[in-house]
C-alpha cells in the first residue's frame, strides 16, 4: 500500500499546468495503456478520473486496481493489430482484424460486418478527434454493430474499450481536441515491432520446447512402428481388383430378371429366389 501525492486530472490545478507538462502527461499514458493491453495483456479495467493521479515530474499515477482485464496471447494479437491498423489509416485490415475476434452467431455475417466497419473506420480516419469523432465511439459503434450481423465478441473486449474511453476522454481534459491517432502512432509502432523481435520469438519457441523434445523422444519409436506397419502391408497377397465384379454382375442380373418377372405377374416362387440371390451376393465379400 503506498500514498500516491497528487492530483486528480480533471482538477484546476492539473488544468492550469504548462501546455509542455500536459502533452508530456497525455504522452506517458497514451505508453501505459498501449503496453498494459497490447503488450502485457492485463490493464487497469475501471480507469476513470477518480482512479488516476498527476504526481508531480509530471508522472502518471495509477490507482484502485480492484478490477482488471486480462487477454490471452491470441487476442491480445488481434486487438494489437486492430489499433494498429487504426491508427496507421488502414481501415480494411481494422475491419478485418476486429472481425476475427468475433464469433458468428447463427446467421451471422462476417463479410457485412467488414465492410460496415470499413466504412466507420474510414470515417474516423477523416476526423480522428475527440470532438470530431473519437475513438472511443469508433469502437463502440463498431463493436454494437456485431448485434446487427449477429457477431458475438468477447467479454475481455468490453473492459478493453472502457479503459480507451477513459484515456481519450482524460486526454482531452488535459488536451482539448488532441489527435488520438498521432499520440498512439510511435507507442503502438513499438508494441508491434517487439512482437518480431529475435529474443521475443526464441521464448515463445522455448515454450514449446518440452513438446518438441517429447516428439524427438518418440520418433524412434514411432519410426520402427511405422516400418513393421509397411512391412506388412507389403508382405499381404494383393487382391484382384476385379474379383468382386462377377458377383454383382449376377446380382444385378437377378435383380432385372426378377423385376420383369414382377411386372408380368409370374407366380412368386419364380421372382423370389432370384431377389434371395441377388441380396446373398450383394451382402457377401
Amino acid at each position: 500500500m503506498e500514498f500516491l501525492d497528487g492530483v486528480r486530472p480533471d482538477s484546476a490545478k492539473a488544468q492550469a499546468m504548462p501546455l509542455e507538462d500536459r502533452e508530456r502527461l497525455v504522452d506517458l499514458g497514451t505508453g501505459a495503456i498501449i503496453q498494459m493491453i497490447y503488450k502485457d495483456g492485463f490493464f487497469h479495467a475501471d480507469l476513470h478520473p477518480g482512479n488516476l493521479v498527476v504526481l508531480p515530474g509530471p508522472q502518471c499515477g495509477f490507482i484502485d486496481l480492484g478490477m482488471v482485464g486480462r487477454l490471452d496471447n491470441e487476442l491480445r494479437r488481434a486487438l494489437l493489430y486492430y489499433y494498429y491498423s487504426l491508427v496507421m489509416g488502414d481501415a480494411e485490415n481494422a475491419a478485418r482484424y476486429l472481425a476475427s475476434v468475433a464469433e458468428p452467431g447463427r446467421l451471422g455475417d462476417p463479410e457485412g460486418f467488414r465492410r460496415e466497419v470499413a466504412e466507420i473506420s474510414g470515417r474516423w480516419k477523416r476526423a480522428a478527434s475527440f470532438e470530431g469523432f473519437s475513438l472511443a465511439q469508433l469502437t463502440l459503434e463498431s463493436v454494437s454493430k456485431g448485434a446487427q450481423f449477429r457477431m458475438y465478441f468477447p467479454v475481455e473486449l468490453v473492459l478493453m474499450v472502457k479503459s480507451l474511453i477513459t484515456y481519450e476522454s482524460v486526454g482531452h481534459m488535459l488536451l482539448p481536441g488532441f489527435d488520438v491517432a498521432e499520440k498512439s502512432r510511435s507507442h503502438v509502432r513499438r508494441v508491434f515491432i517487439g512482437q518480431f523481435s529475435p529474443v521475443r520469438l526464441f521464448q515463445k519457441e522455448l515454450r514449446g520446447a518440452p513438446d518438441l523434445v517429447d516428439a524427438l523422444l518418440k520418433m524412434p519409436s514411432l519410426v520402427t512402428d511405422g516400418v513393421r506397419v509397411l512391412e506388412r502391408s507389403i508382405k499381404r497377397p494383393t487382391e484382384n481388383p476385379l474379383s468382386g465384379l462377377r458377383g454383382t454382375l449376377i446380382a444385378g442380373a437377378c435383380l432385372v430378371a426378377g423385376a420383369i418377372l414382377v411386372a408380368f405377374h409370374a407366380p412368386w416362387y419364380s421372382w423370389a429366389p432370384l431377389f434371395g440371390l441377388a441380396f446373398i451376393l450383394a451382402t457377401r465379400r
